[in-house]
Formats: C-alpha cells, structure tokens, sequence
C-alpha cells in the first residue's frame, strides 16, 4: 500500500512539472512570459512573435519606427510621419507638429504663407 501511494504521489508531481513546462503560443497580440506584453505597431497589421515581441522582418506601420529590438513601439521623432518615419511633416499653424502616423495638421490649419492641400499636410509654400 505505501508503494502504491508513493507511486502515485509521484506521477501526480510528474504529470504537474509537464504540464506547467509547455509552452504555448500568445493570443490576442501579446508576447513573452505569461503573455503578458503587448505587441507594438507592425507593418500590414500582423501579429508580433509571441515569443520577443519582434515584428515580421522588422518592418512598422506608418508612424512607428523600428527600434534595435524590432518591436515597433516607439513613434516617429517629432516633426516626421508616415513609412520608416522618413517623411518631414509640413509647416502647420500655431508651430504644431503633424500627426506622426498621417501628416495631417492638428485644427487643419497651416501657418502663415503654406497652403493647404487636400490632405492638410500643409507641405506646399505660397507663391
């Protein structure tokens, strides 16, 4: 009877260990231990390893830029926008910055001697 109980004290630990040591993907757009961390901007809107966090061949959306871990959740610097943050943002009323991920000026106003596009991304000089 001890054997058995002991036996079976055992497989139960066992059985816990392995199961606890599985690993599973991350849902919902989360990475890392437990899944805890939320995945940052990607390009084309896919998911984030689930592991590192990393996006697929580093590439971010627009208005996000790569870091050296690849995660993409840092905005473009100030006064940039669009793919890569390469684009330089227009001159908008008030001395605002553009919207990093569009270009568009806050309050749709551009300062004094730029012109509105369609857009409002007030890139175009008067004259």
């Amino acid at each position: 009877m001890k054997f058995s109980m002991c036996f079976s004290t055992l497989l139960f630990i066992w059985i816990n260990a392995v199961h606890h040591a599985v690993s599973y993907e991350c849902r919902n757009w989360t990475y890392g231990h437990g899944c805890k961390s939320t995945c940052g901007h990607c390009a084309n809107n896919t998911v984030c390893d689930h592991i590192n966090g990393s996006c697929p061949n580093g590439k971010c959306a627009p208005g996000w830029k790569n870091t050296q871990d690849w995660k993409c959740d840092k905005e473009c610097r100030i006064g940039t926008y669009g793919n890569e943050s390469k684009i330089r943002c227009g001159k908008c009323a008030k001395k605002t910055m553009c919207d990093h991920v569009t270009g568009i000026c806050p309050y749709r106003k551009c300062a004094p001697g730029w012109e509105n596009s369609q857009d409002w991304k007030c890139d175009k000089g008067l004259g």
